[in-house]
């Protein structure tokens, strides 16, 4: 028996991003032979944050005991906590460049817009509305001198807002720039970012009247993510309402549905002439355009080679006695796709917090009334938004001139203002709630409150300021930039200030944790049609197993690409890896599958806090359990086939002109036979060495017999034998798919039995052995120790006989050696070089 071995690890995990290197060819067909591949779909951070969190998120938790701790990494998903963060103090030495409030926000990939506004004219207590716009990028990576989250410079002047015709009363068409109380929202359409300032307050010259403008305007922005133009969409104004006036405080949000982008422009106030007083109205009209996937311009959904809006059904708003109110405006809104249990609407959901429903001509003065109910839109897979306008919870008070963003399917408040007699108080808090898997917001203490409150999240209060969310990996940023600082009055104050918070990373004060959390995979692409999964292995931690579990769901779909597998929600499949009250146990879980195949898989894991405690229950868990890591194990179609071919000159004698042997080649290549046959001939892709997860090395020996072939060729695993002379090892990572390598050196088995070193020269034996007859065997994959020492018949690379397979691991190749004239030497070490003239 001989004593070589070659080092080789079957078991090994290795990330989808290393180990699909694989042909992409569909195969309709069912192949004969499959590889078996360990494959890891989550186990780092990295890894993790290509799926999606709903009520989850990631923890930097990695297990060091336990069953599951010999293939966890760092990095997991835990259920969000619910909890307290303090805006930064100093947010950022970069303040606005004015003293603002209601402006409009937009964001662009990191980079903040401020948009309009009211601004105190030089630092006086006079007031101007403007058109001037400015930018700022957010740092998504730390640096010595700057926090992740902090901007990278100043504010930069943007192109300001182009003037534009925004009524049709007579005496207020002259085109106008400046706007506050402005909707915007930003949107993606043939590879191109746009922001869409829709309506807002105006006033045509210094010395106009105010009024609510229809006009809607868009800037494209340019490759260096900068303004690079604005335009009017004047076939896109807001539709009237009452009048010829548009609307200002309005509240739009964008919804991504199969594909296409919906905006949905919410309420707002009417402020008009009606003979020569100016009056306000408001409006509970709910209005929704598409945007055009290849011009980004506002089309309507029922017509869309129309620009312009379609009218859904109205809010159904009412006032604290039950009246119906006029309208909604200076609210806030979110829209979100969350990934829940219940299917319905597919998981979408906006969501409208707060604003002013009665005006007396001025939010403050008596009569005024204001919203403390969240409004509920679900948009249709249409886009529609006449579904499901229904009141989904209560906020503590009510309160105008809110911020409000939705990430990690929890929405966060920050500031706003309360009714204080006639007085509007800006608070300093932040209000948060959470969507539970009926697209409802559960009641989060004992007095059925819908949201927590942080009473003293940022240090100066704020109402009609701006809010933004910029997201950087796994976390997002909450922006608060200027506002109204003081209560309302003839002279309030805005600030230039500018505070931020960290969501959906590392908290502040823990509060508890909601009873569940989802995380969903991000799809894993097999790249073959008949791929089958056998089995999935997950590993868990639980700080409260009496509480805590695990729920993993997974899905597979054939397509002809993972971008759309076609699957449903009815696809999901539980399975459970505890024969207990649980699904899954702590540490290590593993399930084999029945039947498993196709091209695409994802799977979604629900990580429960409160086992025992109601759908409804207001408690929060006080621990979370973790998933630490995600694999399955896959047989993927076809197999590599590690051979030389003669008719491919893989191993050939060369020879001069008087027939003196002058080099002896070898090569070997990987490709599978099947490969080239039709695919309704039983087509079989080539797979990769270590399409197995393997890692390591394997031989290859040759073996020379002179004048007298054997009777008995050499077989794997190869025995000692005088006439194997020489040896390699090769890494299995060399041999790709359609790989060819050339063995350049050989170790002498005598004395190099691990055949690491390069001591034989093939040329010296020939040349030692003189004239005759040699036939020479290449032994691929020649020799490979089990975990007991012996011998595997197959070697380290498992080819599962695809045509040929293992059949065709030993070669012979026969020469003859008999130079033209018998005097000279039967090996010739000079080189033959072309002779260069000049």
């Amino acid at each position: 028996m001989r004593w070589k071995s070659a080092s080789r690890n079957a078991g090994m995990m290795l990330l989808v991003s290393t180990c699909l290197l694989l042909s992409t060819v569909l195969t309709p067909q069912v192949a004969e032979a499959k590889v078996k591949k360990n494959l890891t779909v989550n186990n780092t951070i990295n890894q993790f944050t290509e799926g999606t969190f709903q009520r989850a998120e990631m923890t930097t938790y990695e297990s060091t005991s336990g069953s599951a701790a010999a293939l966890d990494d760092k990095g997991g998903v835990q259920v969000t906590p619910i909890s307290i963060f303090k805006f930064q103090e100093n947010a950022s030495a970069h303040s606005l460049p004015r003293n603002l409030a209601r402006m409009g926000i937009a964001v662009v990939g990191t980079r903040i817009f401020v948009i309009g506004g009211i601004a105190h004219v030089n630092g006086s207590s006079t007031y101007e509305t403007t058109a001037e716009v400015y930018s700022a990028e957010v740092a998504t990576t730390a640096t010595a001198n700057q926090a992740i989250g902090e901007f990278t410079s100043d504010w930069v002047a943007e192109p300001s807002l182009p003037a534009v015709v925004s009524s049709g009363d007579t005496g207020f068409t002259d085109p106008t720039a400046v706007v506050n109380s402005p909707a915007v929202v930003t949107a993606t359409a043939g590879g191109k970012s746009y922001i869409y300032v829709i309506g807002g307050n105006t006033r045509i010259g210094e010395s106009g009247r105010d009024f609510s403008s229809y006009a809607v305007r868009r800037a494209t922005i340019g490759s260096n993510g900068r303004i690079s133009t604005w335009e009017s969409l004047s076939n896109a104004t807001i539709p009237l309402i009452n009048q010829l006036s548009g609307l200002q405080g309005a509240s739009a949000v964008t919804s991504t549905i199969n594909g296409t982008t919906y905006v949905y422009l919410i309420g707002g106030l009417q402020r008009y002439r009606v003979d020569q007083n100016m009056v306000e109205s408001g409006s509970k009209a709910v209005f929704w355009a598409k945007v055009d996937s290849s011009t980004g311009k506002l089309v309507k959904p029922s017509n869309p080679s129309q620009e312009g809006w379609d009218r859904g059904a109205d809010l159904d708003l009412r006032d604290d006695s039950g009246v119906d109110a006029a309208g909604l405006w200076d609210a806030a809104a979110v829209s979100g796709a969350y990934d829940v249990t219940n299917n319905l609407y597919g998981g979408r959901a906006i969501y409208v917090f707060g604003g002013q429903t009665v005006s007396n001509n001025f939010p403050g003065n008596p009569g005024a009334a204001y919203n403390a109910e969240v409004y509920q839109i679900l948009p249709s897979a249409t886009g529609s938004p006449d579904s499901g306008d229904w009141t989904s919870g209560t906020l503590p008070s009510a309160r105008v001139g809110l911020g409000a963003v939705t990430f990690g399917g929890k929405n966060y408040l920050p500031g706003g203002a309360v009714v204080d007699g006639s007085a509007l108080n800006p608070q300093n808090d932040m209000l948060m709630s959470i969507v539970n898997d009926f697209l409802e917001l559960p009641p989060l203490s004992e007095n059925g409150s819908n949201f927590l409150a942080d009473e003293d999240a940022f240090a100066t209060a704020r109402a009609f300021h701006g809010t933004a969310l910029v997201k950087v990996g796994e976390s997002a940023y909450v922006y608060v930039l200027g506002g109204q600082s003081t209560a309302d009055g003839n002279n309030p104050v805005y600030t230039s200030d500018i505070r931020y918070g960290k969501i959906g990373g590392e908290q502040k004060q823990l509060v508890g944790y909601p009873r569940d959390g989802w995380y969903y995979s991000n799809v894993v692409d097999f790249n073959f049609s008949n791929a089958e999964v056998q089995n999935i292995r997950w590993g868990t931690y639980f700080s409260d197993p009496n509480n805590g579990d695990i729920e993993i769901s997974y899905r597979v779909a054939n397509a002809n690409t993972c971008s759309d597998p076609g699957w449903t929600f009815n696809d999901w499949k539980p399975i459970d890896g505890n024969s207990g009250s649980s699904f899954s146990q702590e540490g290590a879980n593993e399930v084999t599958l029945d039947t498993a195949e196709g091209r695409c898989f994802q799977y979604r894991a629900r990580l429960v806090s409160l086992k025992n405690e109601p759908e409804y229950s207001a408690a929060l868990g006080a621990s979370t359990p973790t998933l630490l890591y995600l694999s399955l194990l896959i047989l993927l179609p076809g197999s590599p086939d590690i051979r030389a071919d003669l008719d491919k000159k893989d191993i050939e004698a060369v020879f001069n002109a008087d027939k003196q042997l002058i080099g002896f080649n070898v090569r070997i290549r990987n490709h599978n036979d099947k490969e080239d046959l039709p695919v309704n001939g039983g087509y079989e892709p080539t797979q990769n060495a270590d399409s197995d997860g393997s890692v390591g090395s394997f031989f290859v020996d040759i073996f020379i017999y002179k004048d007298q072939e054997p009777s008995s060729p050499p077989t794997i695993p190869v025995q000692s034998d005088t006439h194997d002379i020489g040896c390699t090892t090769i890494p299995t990572s060399r041999m790709t798919a359609n790989q060819t390598y050339q063995i350049l050196s050989w170790a002498d088995i005598t004395t190099d039995p691990n055949c690491t070193s390069n001591n034989l020269n093939l040329l010296s034996y020939f040349a030692k052995n003189g004239r005759g007859t040699y036939y020479v065997y290449l032994v691929v994959d020649s020799y490979c120790d089990d975990t007991s020492g012996n011998g595997i018949a197959n070697g380290c690379i498992d080819e599962t006989d695809a045509l040929n397979g293992e059949s065709n691991n030993v070669i012979k190749y026969s020469f003859t050696l008999n130079p033209t004239d018998p005097e000279i030497p039967v090996v010739s070490y000079d080189l033959s070089l072309p002779m260069i003239s000049k």
